[in-house]
């Protein structure tokens, strides 16, 4: 599972323009969200977020 840094996120859209399941959205701060019924896990987004914002949950959130 996938989650975002809320506090990292600057609402740039990267992860949502190529997220390949269309599993992320703007919320109204401007700030991406994971669908998780719709994500796949495939790490796309993680790859292209340039401010390291978003993490798996197998890596312990600071």
């Amino acid at each position: 599972m996938y989650w975002i840094k809320k506090d990292s996120c600057s609402g740039c859209g990267v992860c949502m323009f190529y997220c390949p399941s269309e599993a992320i959205s703007m919320n109204g701060n401007r700030a991406a969200v994971i669908d998780q019924e719709i994500c796949t896990n495939c790490g796309k987004c993680m790859e292209v977020c340039p401010r390291n914002a978003i993490m798996h949950n197998s890596v312990k959130s600071e």
